[in-house]
């Protein structure tokens, strides 16, 4: 096991949470809000494709595999790895991600808002498909269901129809 392994998936995963909390210390009215959520989203990208370079294509089993004690007492662990199936979905996650931040370019209302859930969304997407711990999992669903409710459904932003269905689109 690499270690590698461990800190780009990781890595890949926490990026957009790192930057969603970057987002929230900024002022609500600052222009660079967009910027620095669109580099995040690429980011997220370069790192994706880096992990999906270290996939091995003939090797039909979970591969760069970790897992670490959390939990101990209920048998809960921080496990993750990709497979065949999950590389693909990880990387039209990420990918989708970036052009769903480019095509929401116009958005002014609530901003920031919007781009902390969007963000915040993409984590949760990302780890679902890479946990291995069902609990894991389950924490991941949640951390996407709430984003994905005031992006998709509420008023909270006046998002346009084409960025609503992109957002439903990777979801």
């Amino acid at each position: 096991m690499n270690d590698i392994h461990i800190w780009l998936i990781t890595i890949m995963v926490f990026l957009p949470t790192a930057g969603a909390l970057l987002l929230a210390l900024m002022p609500a009215r600052s222009e660079h809000i967009k910027q620095v959520s669109l580099l995040i989203t690429a980011l997220t990208f370069v790192v994706t494709i880096l992990v999906a370079g270290r996939f091995d294509l003939s090797n039909s089993e979970m591969q760069m595999v970790f897992r670490f004690p959390w939990i101990k007492s209920f048998n809960i662990e921080y496990y993750m790895g990709i497979d065949g199936i999950s590389l693909p979905l990880v990387i039209l996650t990420s990918f989708l991600s970036m052009l769903s931040m480019l095509a929401s370019w116009k958005i002014t209302p609530n901003i920031k808002g919007y781009c902390i859930l969007f963000l915040l969304l993409e984590t949760g997407m990302l780890g679902v498909f890479v946990s291995l711990d069902f609990f894991l999992f389950y924490v991941f669903w949640e951390v996407m269901l709430l984003p994905m409710y005031f992006l998709s459904f509420s008023k909270v932003t006046r998002v346009s129809s084409s960025v609503k269905g992109l957002i439903l689109l990777i979801v």
